[in-house]
């Protein structure tokens, strides 16, 4: 079998904002509505119903995006607890909690961008995943989301987008000028593998195409291992 192993901002509006029918203090005509005031504020409303948001969301993106399927595994959608499922609503409300004090998910940032590029993640995903996670949020909420809820939400969904693709393409810069390196998809084949206990095997990989050097990485480093099979979804995997 072959392998493939892989190593829009905010709109600059402005505008007069409530919350909920509260009114805040005037702004001038030369101020963006403060987004972040607005995810503070309703954190409160949105915690509780986190898990329901997540759980509209999926489903509905797997039916309007069906391509976004390929970057996951199936299996993971159905057990409970769904630790995908649970990963992005813990994602998406420790962003929210943190939205003033954002150098405190940079360890989450960090493992969420690794993943993503060892998936093939890229820019052009976010606005699927901004426009089905925007849509649930107003099924689950209803009322509770006005104008200016469902804007500071949309803005707040769109800047935590750049943080993760811009530390994405830097990653996959870094991939391809190592030594050994590439950038995006490129086809291995299984030439060895090697028992190393009775659970555990080592498989070496060489290039479908070009000549086979050792690839320079990280200790404790994943590849994502695409096997070019119906059905088949990424895995990681630890180099050595």
């Amino acid at each position: 079998s072959s392998a493939v192993v892989q190593a829009k901002p905010p709109p600059n509006r402005t505008r007069h904002c409530r919350l909920g029918g509260a009114s805040r203090p005037p702004l001038t005509a030369a101020m963006p509505c403060p987004f972040a005031e607005i995810i503070k504020a309703t954190v409160p409303a949105v915690a509780p119903k986190a898990r329901e948001i997540v759980d509209d969301f999926y489903p509905r993106m797997f039916e309007n995006n069906p391509e976004t399927r390929a970057f996951f595994n199936p299996a993971n959608q159905f057990e409970e607890p769904n630790r995908q499922r649970m990963a992005l609503t813990n994602a998406v409300l420790a962003y929210a909690s943190n939205i003033d004090q954002l150098d405190k998910l940079s360890e989450a940032v960090a493992i969420i961008t690794h993943k993503h590029a060892g998936l093939g993640v890229h820019k052009e995903h976010y606005p699927i995943v901004h426009d089905n996670l925007l849509a649930s949020i107003g099924k689950v909420l209803g009322d509770v989301v006005t104008p200016e809820i469902g804007e500071g939400w949309s803005e707040a969904v769109l800047a935590l987008a750049k943080i993760l693709y811009d530390e994405e393409a830097k990653l996959y810069s870094m991939a391809e000028t190592r030594k050994g390196g590439w950038r995006g998809i490129k086809d291995f084949k299984v030439s060895r593998t090697r028992m190393v206990t009775q659970d555990c095997a080592e498989l070496t990989f060489e290039p479908v195409e070009g000549e086979a050097i050792g690839i320079e990485f990280t200790p404790g480093q994943f590849l994502t291992v695409h096997v070019k099979k119906e059905g088949a979804t990424p895995r990681h995997y630890t180099v050595t």
